[in-house]
């Protein structure tokens, strides 16, 4: 994994998006991580690009939506970004 994206990965924000991709039990929009994480939608899909780049998010079309996925590399590091979370509130 290049440096940059570790840097991108190590963001609050970042991490914000792929754990709100891995726990949506419905389809997740860039626009509803936006408001959820709390910021701009411009600055989440950026970060997003980031992310699909890293080979950890894609879109997939729905009508005239995108839906976000987790890819399986997205979801390996989802899983253990999840159980530091959990380790860090306990």
């Amino acid at each position: 994994m290049s440096k940059e994206i570790i840097n991108v990965l190590m963001h609050k924000h970042s991490v914000n998006i792929i754990l709100e991709i891995y726990k949506a039990r419905d389809d997740i929009y860039a626009a509803v991580i936006a408001k959820n994480i709390g910021a701009v939608w411009t600055y989440t899909v950026g970060l997003i690009q980031k992310l699909i780049a890293a080979g950890l998010v894609n879109f997939e079309k729905v009508g005239v939506y995108k839906r976000l996925v987790l890819t399986q590399k997205g979801i390996e590091v989802a899983e253990k970004l999840d159980k530091i979370m959990s380790t860090l509130k306990s």
